[in-house]
């Protein structure tokens, strides 16, 4: 089944890179999106089905793939989440049927599908060779869509992406062969490895850990191996942006909790520490930056870093803290992928990154503003919304544990994030033309270009829309399902 997939979308991959025709791209696009959704939908309702019989359900009918390639609980948390930002993300890309040259259109559809297949493997793989290749494919195919609008800005950001996840990647690769030493093992399957803990050599397993925590650390733009990240999200498409903020960084943390799952308890509390200490740096580099930021796309990347930041101290700290983290994965996927698209539509519109140079969204693209506006509210944690939950979750947490000084810590950056989001956020939607003009797109009211806005912008408001209706009910299988993620880690 999991060969069917990637033939499939290998082939139309290939076709789509040779038809040099947007619309028909862009059809054959939203296709994809559409197949690896109902793709998706089977391998959950496998798993749910025989979830009783065995907590790793064996999905993939093949004999070469049968021994790496599982769904359980972590798959299917993460790929619906992924599945969802991809089918948003193709349906959004429809501005690039205007705007992208036939060639580079054809580039930017078939690296989009091969970084999903890329991600899916990451997701689903049980073995942690396999979830190395396959994180080393999304650095390559995720290299060609930052580099889409073939700008000096963006050339540099994919090379300084390249650059820096490869070598997070080498790290990783250390790490691994440390751990493979700790279990004196020739097979580093997860469920292979999970027996032998007990018996792991503790030395190495916590250097293993160590180097794997910087190697896919780099990966998820964990400060201070977050250079990559603010350049990358920048300059890269809107669309691909939302994918890198709300499913390759997911991708790079499920590499690190698979890890730390598989440790020794005495292990897995030292490690829990460095997972500690790399969340609260990036929680400190990501208000520094934000404060004197003024470029949006780089403020909702920052955003990210500091999201990834709670998220790691929460899973750092277990137990309804590790809760709070996955309810946050949730809230700050569907949320940044949404913020990272709506600002694409800013972007064709206003011609500009530059806060100051975007005002009056309000009067000129009401749509975007409120989109705008309830996205600022989601990533800040506003009562209503998931986040809110999660992060109330978290302090909850602190407090009870009497965690003094973290809570204060945290809350205090979070505080100055808050700061810096609204200052920015509130003169793009509210503040009234002064010195920089807005695009002449805008006044011309031109029919074609207002029709793809709508459609990127109702894409970015559905997945605000779930945020907030997750916020308000949150099933109670859901809950019980996040909870099973919990006590096994």
């Amino acid at each position: 089944m999991f060969e069917t997939f990637i033939i499939l979308s290998l082939l139309i991959s290939l076709l789509i890179l040779i038809l040099r025709n947007n619309t028909v791209n862009y059809i054959l696009l939203l296709f994809y999106g559409v197949f690896q959704l109902v793709f998706t939908f089977f391998v959950v309702k496998s798993f749910f089905k025989n979830t009783q019989s065995s907590s790793f359900f064996l999905i993939f009918d093949s004999k070469i793939l049968d021994r790496f390639i599982y769904a359980d609980k972590y798959t299917i948390f993460f790929i619906i989440i992924t599945s969802i930002l991809f089918f948003i993300s193709s349906f959004s890309s429809i501005n690039k049927v205007l705007f992208m040259k036939e060639k580079n259109f054809s580039l930017y559809c078939a690296f989009l599908i091969l970084f999903f297949v890329s991600l899916f493997g990451v997701i689903s793989a049980q073995n942690l060779i396999v979830m190395w290749v396959f994180v080393e494919a999304t650095t390559l195919t995720s290299g060609v869509l930052i580099y889409q609008d073939k700008t000096r800005h963006s050339l540099e950001a994919a090379w300084k992406y390249l650059f820096i996840c490869s070598i997070g990647i080498a790290l990783s690769f250390v790490g691994i062969v440390f751990l493979s030493l700790a279990f004196n093992t020739s097979s580093l399957s997860f469920n292979d490895l999970l027996p032998l803990s007990k018996k792991a050599n503790p030395f190495w397993l916590e250097l293993g850990f160590g180097f794997i925590l910087i190697g896919f650390g780099t990966k998820a733009g964990l400060a201070p191996t977050h250079a990559w990240l603010p350049d990358a999200h920048s300059e890269a498409p809107s669309q691909v942006s939302a994918l890198l903020s709300g499913a390759l960084l997911n991708t790079a943390m499920l590499g690190i909790i698979r890890v730390l799952n598989i440790l020794p308890i005495q292990v897995k509390n030292i490690c829990r520490i460095y997972l500690l200490i790399m969340g609260i740096i990036s929680l400190l580099v990501s208000s520094i930056y934000m404060l004197k930021s003024e470029n949006y796309k780089r403020l909702l990347a920052y955003s990210s870093i500091e999201n990834l930041g709670l998220i790691s101290i929460g899973l750092s700290l277990g137990g309804i803290a590790s809760y709070s983290s996955y309810l946050l994965i949730i809230s700050h996927s569907l949320t940044k992928a949404s913020l990272f698209i709506v600002s694409g539509v800013i972007k064709d519109i206003y011609h500009t990154t530059e806060t100051k140079r975007v005002n009056n969204l309000l009067k000129f693209i009401p749509f975007a503003a409120s989109t705008l506006a309830l996205g600022f509210l989601s990533i800040m944690g506003f009562p209503i919304f998931l986040s809110f939950f999660s992060e109330i979750k978290l302090f909850y947490f602190l407090i009870t544990n009497q965690k003094w000084l973290l809570l204060i810590t945290v809350l205090f950056l979070i505080l100055v994030i808050l700061f810096a989001l609204s200052k920015n956020i509130f003169n793009m939607i509210f503040a009234a033309e002064g010195k920089y003009k807005a695009s002449e797109l805008i006044r011309l009211k031109v029919k074609k270009l207002n029709t793809v806005n709508n459609i990127q912008i109702f894409g970015a408001f559905f997945l605000i829309a779930l945020a907030l209706l997750l916020g308000i009910y949150f099933p109670s299988q859901f809950k019980e399902f996040i909870l099973s993620l919990v006590s096994s880690m």
